[in-house]
């Protein structure tokens, strides 16, 4: 008796191994057939105004301002609007899914108003952002958050920005997600943004 039961079980455990391996063949199969695109955008931009001690309002997503964590609300945040200038030739803001952008625009809220989290080389400052974007081919907000952080050369004004993101609306219904890379100009409030991963 007990050696049937120790047969049926093996049985059953045997299935259930052929069932999780067929899902998983499944998986892989029509996970990248449903995301077969790139949401890949190249955003270049300058500083159009920033506010201090306030959020951004444009959207709910950039609309967060928090110290030590979400449980603890703050008024020490910062607004910066960055948008693309069409009469600029190196301004833009273009990729597969959008086409080029007629308008453009990527709205940060950063933790700590001004000032970078921490000391010495390497401090950075946690943010909100949203991209609210027009492009030929497509209308699409883009939200993200990520670190935006010191240079450590005084020379070089570029503080580098990284982070993640994720396609909230679109009105040709396509879905992405990926990292985002970039720096911004302490100097001349420039901004370079390359956003990559897969779209559907």
């Amino acid at each position: 008796m007990f050696a049937t039961k120790n047969i049926l079980m093996t049985e059953k455990s045997s299935l259930w191994i052929v069932r999780a391996a067929a899902f998983l063949v499944a998986l892989i199969i029509l996970v990248p057939s449903a995301f077969a695109q790139k949401s890949n955008l190249v955003f270049k931009g300058e500083l159009l105004n920033s506010f201090n001690a306030q959020s951004c309002t444009s959207t709910d997503y950039a609309d967060q301002c928090y110290q030590n964590g979400p449980a603890q609300v703050s008024s020490s945040c910062s607004c910066g609007i960055y948008d693309v200038d069409p009469d600029k030739k190196r301004e833009k803001a273009s990729g597969p899914l959008i086409g080029k952008a007629s308008v453009a625009e990527i709205d940060f809220t950063f933790m700590g108003g001004n000032e970078f989290l921490g000391s010495g080389p390497g401090r950075c400052q946690p943010f909100f952002a949203s991209a609210m974007i027009t492009g030929s081919k497509d209308t699409e907000q883009i939200d993200m958050a990520g670190t935006l952080c010191a240079s450590n050369d005084p020379k070089k004004p570029k503080m580098p920005l990284s982070g993640g993101y994720g396609i909230t609306s679109s009105t040709h219904g396509h879905q992405g997600y990926g990292t985002l890379s970039g720096s911004i100009n302490a100097n001349t409030g420039a901004i370079m943004v390359n956003f990559k991963g897969p779209a559907s």
